[in-house]
């Protein structure tokens, strides 16, 4: 069973029109029956599904099927996003781009325009967002609004990084939890042709947040980790002598993160404030000869791990790294972990973060001790699970019918 390509009634016009008068297709010959009339019948006319062009010739039972309107993954993406979604396209033939054009007004409002827009409908869509900054977030969000708009067959909003999430609860009165403001401007997103949009974050801060979003959407949390534990297969590969620990900087981290790394001992290290110094100490685990990765989701100033990294070093560990999904680094604080100007020593023997935050993430190519990790697999992963599902989906409806 084949899906009509229901193209633009002025494209079936130019395709299937000749002159004044349309051609009828033949029916398919496992539909043939010689005693039906094939001239178009006025109930026919009727029923037709365009309301510009009410003649059935308009619609072909045997469509041009092009790589385009066979239900592929159409994928659009924020200017800042254009390296990751094309690592994404040249990954999976699955993927087509597609494109928003990021303009502006001479009064500097968005110029905003959806290339390509008569696809969605025939695809399923993706928008890959980048929500760095304040300043960007308006010109986004109406992009993904009016995707929605156009009918895609399921829709997939991709946020890296939430950006507002450590702002998920308020302390005193007068304070705003932003995070909840962020999660109701998504829950804005139009439905798609099947029902709600999907949002997908990865390594939300805290993950009760999944819970200030409304029925309106629907919330998927996935982690990139997974990366890093790629990472540990080639570093024991390398060195299949050393021990690897895997370092918490504090009990929220190892509840979080621990299950995702069974295999290894675990070292969980506490934070407390007296006055205004950071005491950070090891409460769990043995640092002495091993390599240790300290593990977060995400890294602001940069304050809390260097306290891990010197207090771990301080308990003979023989190396010590870290990971976080998000490197935020505000104000440029990642120049912390850059090589001493004098000894060309690093804190770290590496530190990976992902390019969830491209601005970011491409400064630091490169540089080191950091190692940036794409997260283009995880992102395809899902999306391509997604596809599975859409064609099991599909199969059953086929077998159904049959």
């Amino acid at each position: 069973m084949e899906h009509t390509n229901w193209e633009t009634p002025v494209d079936m016009q130019a395709q299937h029109l000749a002159g004044d008068q349309a051609k009828t297709e033949p029916l398919p010959s496992s539909h043939a029956n010689p005693s039906l009339d094939l001239e178009p019948s006025p109930a026919s006319v009727s029923r037709a599904r365009s309301s510009t062009f009410s003649s059935p010739s308009l619609y072909s039972s045997k469509p041009i099927r092009t790589r385009e309107n066979s239900n592929n993954i159409l994928l659009f993406y924020a200017p800042e996003m254009a390296s990751l979604a094309q690592e994404m396209f040249g990954s999976s033939d699955k993927i087509l781009l597609g494109k928003c054009n990021f303009a502006e007004f001479p009064d500097k409002w968005p110029k905003l325009f959806i290339e390509g827009h008569h696809l969605i409908k025939q695809n399923s869509c993706c928008f890959l967002a980048s929500f760095h900054s304040p300043e960007v977030m308006f010109t986004q969000l109406s992009a993904i609004y009016e995707i929605a708009k156009y009918r895609a067959r399921n829709y997939k909003i991709i946020v890296p990084y939430f950006p507002t999430g450590t702002m998920d609860r308020i302390s005193k009165p007068g304070e705003i939890a932003t995070a909840m403001s962020l999660a109701r401007m998504l829950n804005a997103t139009p439905l798609c042709a099947t029902g709600p949009p999907t949002i997908q974050i990865l390594d939300i801060h805290a993950l009760q947040e999944k819970f200030y979003f409304s029925d309106n959407v629907l919330v998927e949390l996935k982690s990139a980790v997974w990366l890093l534990i790629e990472e540990i297969r080639k570093i024991k590969a390398n060195r299949p002598e050393e021990t690897i620990a895997i370092a918490f900087p504090d009990d929220g981290a190892a509840k979080r993160f621990k299950s995702k790394f069974g295999d290894f001992e675990h070292i969980i290290c506490e934070k407390r404030r007296a006055g205004n110094q950071r005491i950070v100490k090891v409460v769990s685990g043995v640092p002495k000869g091993k390599h240790v990765i300290i593990i977060d989701d995400l890294i602001q100033t940069g304050g809390t791990i260097l306290e891990c990294v010197k207090v771990i070093k301080e308990c003979g560990a023989s190396r010590v790294s870290a990971y976080v999904t998000h490197g935020v680094f505000p104000n440029e604080s990642f120049r912390k972990f850059f090589p001493d100007q004098t000894t060309g020593e690093c804190l770290l023997e590496t530190f990976y973060i992902t390019n969830t935050i491209p601005t970011v993430s491409k400064r630091l190519e490169n540089q080191p001790p950091f190692r940036i990790l794409s997260v283009a697999p995880v992102l395809l992963h899902t999306l391509l699970d997604d596809q599975l599902d859409y064609y099991e989906g599909i199969k059953q409806v086929l077998e159904i019918d049959s």
